[in-house]
């Protein structure tokens, strides 16, 4: 799977990395990309828009951030 996404201009994600073991052998296998607890665990949205954000009195809240968008009807 790695291979043929790679062959198809798609960026690949390993999802779900909890060991380093896992990170080794997908970076092995040509994923250059990660994601998991290995990396970093889940966090309330308030405290990454304070650890992350350039300029967290700035950021949007999170109910706009991440509000369910609904189909618009293309003419």
């Amino acid at each position: 799977m790695i291979q043929l996404g790679h062959q198809l201009g798609i960026t690949v994600t390993g999802e779900g990395i909890e060991t380093p073991e896992q990170a080794t052998r997908l970076t092995a296998l040509g994923c250059t990309e990660g994601q998991g607890f290995l990396f970093f665990r889940p966090i309330p949205s308030d405290q990454f828009r304070r650890e992350f954000a350039a300029d967290p009195d700035q950021a949007i809240q999170a109910d706009q951030d991440f509000a369910p968008r609904t189909a618009r009807p293309t003419a």
